[in-house]
């Protein structure tokens, strides 16, 4: 099985403030999805009796917080 190629958007932003650090950042938001890897299972005789994939993380979101001490 071939997976062609793609392209993920991700941000990320920050602000410090003297000991602060403030950061918001998302990865794939656009929620882009592909296929990593695709594995066939094997049946009797050699069949093909399914497919196992696994997929990209969809969109995340989130922010942190950092304080140097």
């Amino acid at each position: 099985m071939k997976v062609g190629a793609k392209q993920f958007v991700n941000l990320s932003a920050a602000l410090e403030w003297q000991d602060w650090r403030f950061t918001l950042y998302g990865e794939n938001i656009t929620d882009e999805y592909s296929t990593t890897n695709a594995s066939y299972v094997n049946g009797l005789l050699g069949t093909v009796t399914g497919i196992i994939r696994a997929y990209t993380p969809g969109r995340q979101i989130g922010a942190s917080v950092e304080y140097k001490f």
